[in-house]
């Protein structure tokens, strides 16, 4: 009998050696040195606590965002490749692990993922393959996310509000566009219009209007008369330059990240078991959604003056994400608490038989009480959106003026990037990510 007991304390000394801070908590340090505009400060101290193995996935996800906030893209890779190659032999989760999760809380469990982020993890890292100019490689990349996607669809209910992902659908259609491979790029934008007018209603993310003329011009050239003329309709007879039109000129691309995605933090109740003398605890997460300060980004290049359009709302996607998934966090957090509470009583009877204090009940249920926590890990560092904008330019060389705008539509400020090259038949990309007044200007 003693042995079970000194059993039973050992499980709620481990209970309380796990740790009882949240992921949320935790990462707080290196958020406000990323609010603050110091990047590079805020992947050190990132390295310094890279956190328990299994965060491995979720450090080399934040990791691989900061390292792009100090332009170092192909380092930026590497992070993200580890990750993804550790979501897939993650993503079948142990047996000892689901045990543990059932028994403590969600946190224990390796992170994977939700799927927006295995998804993201392609888009972020064709990005960098653009801005490296290494496009096959990007190729690669959103090849690898159509076989993602078609994993997710195959096994979730296309109830889910995110079955598909309209920008990376978009951005693998500017892609093979731009590698001349017309069919795959047509079908890449069908599928982003696809996805945009399915999403609507939950994303609110309108048609861009850059997709608009992809379908125009694509649709043409591929002699799709009928879908070429439906579309015409549809986009009131949108101005477009056609494929010959476009192989003439170079394009700019530019992509700016608004703000950093929701935050995931922890709702508790508490409840005191009057009858048998315990307190229960049961935490769930939710999104909280942080200040977007700009509106978009207007580029001057030449005379031309255009726009960025919204091209996806990560805060949403996430949020949406996690309400779906939420009746089954629930349910586990209800099948948690009478697990716990059964450990409880269990403690408290053997410790009864062997005359004691009362003292070993106390520890275990301060133990489950104290443990249970919401899973609040996330890719903190993803942008709250993505705004696209797109410039058709005669070859040459630019001095490009990139405006940010307020949420009203004002300029709130601007900067010049010089000697931009537009090569005819070629893309060039710029991503900016804007967190801070004092990082805006970081990529």
């Amino acid at each position: 009998m003693r042995i079970i007991i000194n059993r039973l304390g050992i499980v709620a000394l481990l209970l309380l050696s796990s740790g009882c801070a949240t992921f949320t908590e935790q990462f707080s340090g290196v958020e406000r040195q990323l609010v603050d505009g110091r990047p590079e400060q805020a992947l050190k101290t990132l390295d310094a606590k890279p956190g328990p193995e299994r965060d491995r996935v979720l450090y080399l996800l934040n990791r691989s965002m900061l390292q792009r906030m100090t332009g170092d893209y192909a380092a930026s890779n590497v992070s993200l490749e580890e990750g993804k190659a550790l979501m897939h032999k993650l993503t079948a989760l142990s047996v000892s692990e689901t045990t543990t999760s059932l028994i403590i809380n969600d946190a224990t469990s390796s992170y994977v993922g939700d799927p927006h982020e295995q998804v993201m993890v392609h888009m972020i890292k064709a990005i960098n393959y653009l801005q490296l100019g290494e496009r096959d490689s990007a190729r690669v990349e959103v090849l690898q996310m159509d076989v993602r996607l078609r994993e997710l669809a195959s096994r979730s209910s296309t109830r889910l509000a995110y079955s598909e992902d309209a920008f990376g659908r978009y951005l693998a259609g500017v892609i093979y566009e731009e590698l001349g491979e017309e069919s795959d790029a047509m079908i890449s934008y069908r599928k982003a219009y696809e996805s945009y007018q399915k999403q609507k209603k939950h994303f609110a993310v309108p048609l861009p209007n850059e997709l608009k003329t992809a379908l125009l011009r694509m649709s043409l050239r591929m002699g799709m008369n009928n879908e070429h003329q439906r579309y015409r309709q549809e986009f009131s007879a949108l101005a477009f330059d056609s494929v010959a039109e476009m192989r003439k000129q170079g394009s700019l691309i530019v992509l700016f990240g608004n703000g950093l995605g929701p935050k995931k933090q922890e709702k508790t109740i508490s409840l005191r078991d009057y009858q048998h003398g315990q307190l229960h605890r049961i935490a769930l997460p939710y999104y909280r959604s942080r200040p977007v300060l700009l509106g978009g980004v207007r580029v001057l290049a030449g005379k031309q003056k255009v726009d960025s359009d919204m091209v996806d709302d990560i805060d949403a996607i996430a949020k949406k994400t996690l309400d779906e998934q939420m009746p089954a966090i629930t349910a586990r957090a209800l099948a948690r608490a009478v697990a716990k509470s059964a450990m409880v009583r269990e403690t408290r009877r053997r410790e009864k038989d062997r005359n004691g204090n009362g003292l070993l009940g106390l520890l275990v249920n301060i133990a489950t009480v104290a443990t249970e926590r919401a899973d609040t890990r996330s890719w903190v560092t993803l942008p709250s959106e993505i705004h696209m904008a797109r410039v058709n330019l005669a070859p040459g060389k630019y001095d490009i003026t990139l405006q940010f705008l307020g949420q009203r539509g004002g300029v709130v400020d601007s900067m010049v990037l010089n000697d931009v090259e537009i090569i005819a038949g070629k893309n060039q990309y710029q991503f900016y990510h804007w967190v801070s007044p004092l990082s805006r200007k970081r990529r």
